[in-house]
């Protein structure tokens, strides 16, 4: 073997595994949770409720609550999934990587016990991110037992951490799939959901002092307070959503405000639609 030939050999020996621990770094790559902007409201249009098409739907935060509109119900935000190996998933919500071409992966977020969502809920307020291998793909999401969409939920070029937040109406069993054109790891984070409003005539409140002055459901229907002194001092507000130690604290007769961080909105007291996100 000449010097050249030499050379060359020891160049490929030392490129080459630089070249497979760049690849795994990526799919390693941190996922941060964090909490991201959803509308108050959300309703699909026409098209959509013909087509079980996800991504023709009208999202707004100032859209009036309509025969087919859905109330959104904030939670602390929380990882409902991830696909990459060795981050503590399992079963439904964990390995393996999505196959790309292959027929939508199946999410049953209903049953997932890590992030509880309940029943009624009709759609769900994601963060999708795809930390893919290679460069060039696409993700679409859609409720399972429907038709799949001809529209993406996600786009990449290149093979880098790529996040997206959608809002996916829930499937049979309030399940939803997910197609990847291309082979790519998945992280699923939810903040809240969609429900009817005549299924909301509860109120849930979680801390101290949280809904603490609530008059009660008849005069104040489907407040949701988490964290020590949410929504202390709402009497007759409604639609209300508070997530936070003291979030919408002052708040008394102010209806559908969303408040997602410690004393968010704290002075706000007959104000109404207000959206505020972060402390």
């Amino acid at each position: 073997m000449s010097a050249n030939d030499l050379a060359r050999t020891v160049a490929l020996l030392v490129v080459i595994p630089m070249a497979l621990t760049a690849q795994l770094e990526r799919r390693r790559e941190a996922v941060m949770l964090q909490n991201w902007g959803a509308p108050l409201y959300w309703q699909p249009t026409q098209a959509e409720r013909e087509s079980s098409s996800t991504q023709a739907a009208t999202a707004t935060a100032t859209l009036p609550l309509g025969s087919n509109a859905l109330v959104f119900v904030a939670m602390t935000p929380c990882r409902i999934a991830d696909t990459r190996n060795g981050q503590g998933f399992s079963g439904a919500f964990g390995p393996p990587s999505l196959v790309g071409g292959a027929t939508g992966r199946t999410f049953p977020i209903q049953s997932n016990t890590t992030c509880p969502v309940p029943s009624n809920a009709q759609a769900y307020s994601f963060n999708l991110s795809v930390i893919p291998p290679a460069a060039g793909g696409y993700i679409t999401a859609f409720p399972t037992g429907t038709a799949m969409p001809l529209a993406a939920a996600l786009i990449w070029a290149q093979a880098l951490l790529v996040s997206n937040a959608a809002v996916v109406p829930a499937g049979t069993n309030g399940s939803v799939d997910i197609y990847a054109s291309a082979n790519t790891d998945l992280v699923i984070d939810i903040n809240g959901y969609y429900a009817a409003p005549t299924d909301l005539g509860g109120n849930t409140a979680l801390g101290t002092g949280a809904l603490e002055s609530t008059l009660g459901a008849g005069a104040a229907g489907g407040n949701t307070a988490v964290g020590i002194d949410a929504l202390e001092f709402n009497t007759t507000g409604s639609l209300n959503t508070a997530s936070g130690s003291g979030a919408l604290q002052s708040n008394t007769t102010g209806d559908a405000n969303t408040a997602s961080g410690v004393w968010a909105l704290h002075n706000n007291t007959t104000g109404y639609q207000n959206t505020a996100d972060g402390t």
